[in-house]
């Protein structure tokens, strides 16, 4: 009766355990493991926050400012393990175009339009995450508000990628900025809803996505009184059998 509760506990660990920040995602830039293919697969695996906008521009007139080459094409986000993993899918090029550089991510907690932390996208900072940032605002279409971090508290420092992708869209490569940031060190609460934001300096296109976390299996914190009176019941027909 004992094999059989323990082999009973291991099976549902391993099904209710949400997985650990270390292998929920691989910070490479290719997208295989969100189920997504730019232009050929948009909608990701279940569970994920996502927006798709390619070829059109948020507040403009169907199709980004200047074309192509400042396509943000889509955004999404996982909040699982305590992290939130974020992957964007842009024409847009790491080292910018003339002298618009990328943006960074901007994390609105409140869902009130200001961005309380941020994340940085490139430089020697990238994949810093920033408390309080000081923010650069659009050039262009000002309305895709703000850009780039100017200043602010360093909090933490996790992996990011801005990778050039194989696949060629209208004669300009795909790029994917790929990262995560610790729910710890921001100290809110991991499943509530929170903006996510992101355009180049120009502003000539945006996205902008609404985090709606899935709330993570609660099974596990169930299993200890279900065990428990398992374990009790073997006991006493151990007892009486004897």
């Amino acid at each position: 009766m004992l094999k059989i509760i323990m082999t009973v506990a291991v099976l549902l660990l391993m099904i209710t355990v949400p997985p650990s920040p270390s292998d929920a995602y691989l910070i490479n830039g290719l997208l295989d493991d969100w189920g997504v293919q730019p232009h050929i697969q948009w909608v990701p695996s279940s569970g994920i926050s996502w927006i798709e906008e390619d070829n059109w521009g948020s507040g403009h007139s169907s199709f980004p400012g200047g074309g192509e080459l400042y396509d943000a094409e889509a955004l999404y986000a996982h909040v699982t393990g305590g992290m939130t993993y974020v992957a964007l899918v842009t024409s847009f090029p790491c080292g910018g175009v003339q002298s618009d550089l990328p943006g960074d991510f901007g994390i609105d907690l409140d869902l009130d339009g200001v961005y309380e932390y941020g994340l940085k996208t490139t430089g020697a900072q990238a994949g810093g995450l920033f408390a309080n940032p000081t923010w650069m605002p659009t050039t262009t279409y000002t309305s895709s508000s703000p850009s780039r971090i100017l200043g602010g508290t360093l909090i933490d420092t996790q992996p990011l990628v801005y990778h050039q992708t194989s696949i060629i869209e209208n004669g300009y490569p795909t790029w994917v900025i790929e990262s995560r940031f610790d729910w710890t060190s921001i100290g809110g609460d991991p499943a509530a809803p929170f903006g996510l934001h992101w355009t180049m300096d120009c502003g000539n296109d945006r996205l902008d996505l609404q985090v709606n976390p899935v709330p993570e299996p609660a099974t596990v914190l169930l299993l200890a009184p279900g065990l428990a009176a398992l374990w009790g019941y073997s006991r006493r027909r151990k007892r009486s059998s004897g």
